[in-house]
């Protein structure tokens, strides 16, 4: 009997043992082909097993459809995925939420059954059936009330959710994941549209759920919380054991490591060339030399004939030497080069002519927004003046850029426009998902010639071969780039709202935006909530609508 339950309790610890330790998911020997025929992944593998992980990676390399392959959303073009967990997973877009949406709150939790029923006890109602569908859920309203204040959204679960900001419905579906039935996670892109105290309450969360968490991202405020970083690459998967500040520097050391390894191998075969051709010019002045012997006859022929032939067979020996040389460093050479990763040169073209004419382009007086705060609203903008809109979620700075594109109407006050006025939304609504990358550029700025528009897609990454392919099989930071290019060569130079546009961008491409918007000569109104950004860009004046909140 004792021995029975021994066998028992171990048969249950190895049990909860393998179920513990089991990967979030196994990928095994993958190869995926995008639609125009090109390979985004050959043989690639991965067994997750980290509790805390980010998978990194430049715009386009495939962060996005390597997630959607894991949830079945796409299949591999071979091999196989098999996901040991149940996982919940956080989307870039929220696409169930469009900005004609009628979903509620509570609709969008799945609470909204329950609470109509408690609405209609309290109203009166003695149908069994609504007793069964509010269950032991009777404080339902109340505590879900409560929680949306403490996430600071508004405590109307019946509000739309077209009504939230992107920072709030961002943190509405990262509150409904972390505390769903999930026992793994995977976070696409979590902490973009998120302000500063958002992003604080999403590391609380990621720190106190229990089970594996994948994250997605450019952040690197949010990667320096993770223990263990992969690197999708065009050459594949590679892990690092460490936090992003130590991946950072570690990169950095083997890219110079690698950098010096190319261009020793570049000295040797520099070197091996110049010995090739004072060996040659020797082996001339040797023939020459014999040449004029024979010519004078004072040395045998016999004697001459033999040091032609030993010149000879030294001079082959040493090619076949310097040929074996040359194909070692060669095949040297090209191993190591493949091993580099080129950078990816994003060039975003934005207008720099200036201009002297300082006239108020806009001029809004006592404006009173119907989200956000409640306080009125004074902003006048001159010409060439780079604008930062700042605050929290949900202090109304996204419906302040609907009211200057007349999109929605201010509660009260005068809003005067001396400009045209160019928006670049959280989300790239401008850009037509099934048009191609080329057509979506020319649709917006038929001024410019094909030659012209070519050349613009290609600084920011387009090659000629992916121009046709639609808007939709891009990733999200290559629409927030061709966006990008659409908003800054509008004619006539508008005002541009610039809504987040350093969302979704990797780091690199982040500080070549900011360094064109930087040189930018328009006016900009911008929305961001990285400060780094905000100081490259060299903002001029702030409107912080947290302030005006009452």
């Amino acid at each position: 009997m004792h021995a029975a339950l021994r066998i028992l309790a171990t048969s249950l610890r190895l049990f909860y043992f393998r179920r513990q330790y089991m990967p979030v998911f196994q990928i095994h020997t993958i190869s995926f082909n995008l639609d125009q025929g090109d390979q985004l992944f050959h043989n690639l593998s991965w067994s997750l097993n980290a509790h805390r992980s980010a998978l990194i990676g430049r715009n386009g390399v495939g962060k996005s459809v390597l997630v959607n392959l894991i949830r079945g959303k796409l299949s591999p073009t071979q091999g196989s995925i098999t996901c040991h967990k149940n996982i919940g997973y956080f989307d870039q877009q929220h696409d169930e939420v469009t900005p004609n949406s009628t979903v509620s709150i509570a609709a969008y939790l799945g609470l909204s059954t329950p609470l109509l029923a408690l609405e209609a006890i309290a109203n009166g109602s003695c149908d069994p059936d609504d007793f069964a569908t509010v269950g032991d859920n009777w404080l339902l309203a109340q505590h879900l009330s409560s929680q949306l204040s403490a996430l600071n959204i508004p405590s109307d679960y019946w509000q739309h959710c077209n009504t939230l900001s992107g920072g709030q419905l961002a943190r509405l579906k990262l509150w409904q994941l972390f505390n769903a039935n999930y026992s793994a996670l995977i976070l696409d892109e979590p902490s973009n549209h998120l302000d500063l105290q958002a992003k604080q309450w999403l590391n609380e969360q990621i720190d106190t759920f229990d089970g594996p968490i994948l994250i997605v991202s450019h952040d690197p405020q949010l990667l320096k919380h993770i223990p263990y970083i992969y690197e999708l690459t065009p050459h594949g998967l590679t892990s690092f054991s460490g936090h992003y500040d130590d991946f950072i520097a570690a990169t950095k050391r083997a890219t110079q490591v690698l950098a010096q390894q190319i261009s020793h191998v570049k000295k040797q075969q520099r070197k091996l060339q110049l010995e090739t051709q004072k060996n040659h010019e020797k082996a001339q002045q040797r023939a020459a030399k014999g040449k004029a012997l024979r010519k004078r006859g004072s040395q045998a022929k016999v004697l001459l004939d033999a040091k032609k032939d030993q010149a000879t067979a030294n001079s082959k020996r040493q090619k076949a030497s310097v040929q074996q040389q040359q194909v070692k460093l060669s095949d040297t050479a090209n191993t190591l080069l493949a091993k580099q990763i080129q950078p990816e040169h994003t060039h975003f073209s934005l207008q720099t002519l200036a201009t002297h004419n300082r006239k108020a382009i806009v001029r809004a007086l006592q404006l009173t927004l119907p989200y956000g705060t409640n306080a009125a609203i004074d902003l006048v903008v001159c010409e060439g003046e780079k604008w930062h809109i700042s605050g929290g979620n949900g202090t109304g700075k996204t419906t302040l850029f609907n009211i200057l594109q007349r999109k929605t109407a201010a509660i009260s006050g005068t809003l005067q426009l001396n400009s045209a006025v160019f928006c670049l939304d959280q989300h790239y609504q401008l850009l037509a998902l099934n048009r191609s990358i080329l057509d979506n550029l020319n649709d917006f700025c038929p001024t410019l010639s094909t030659c012209e528009a070519r050349t613009l897609l290609a600084g920011i990454g387009f090659k000629a071969e992916h121009l046709y392919i639609t808007a939709d099989k891009i990733s999200g930071g290559q629409k927030m780039k061709l966006a990008m290019l659409i908003v800054s060569h509008q004619p006539n130079r508008p005002i541009l709202l610039l809504d987040e546009p350093d969302n979704h961008l990797d780091t690199a491409s982040k500080q070549h935006l900011a360094a064109a918007l930087y040189d930018y000569k328009g006016a900009i109104l911008l929305i961001s909530h990285d400060p780094m950004f905000i100081e490259q860009v060299g903002v001029d004046c702030t409107l912080n609508l947290s302030l005006h909140c009452l």
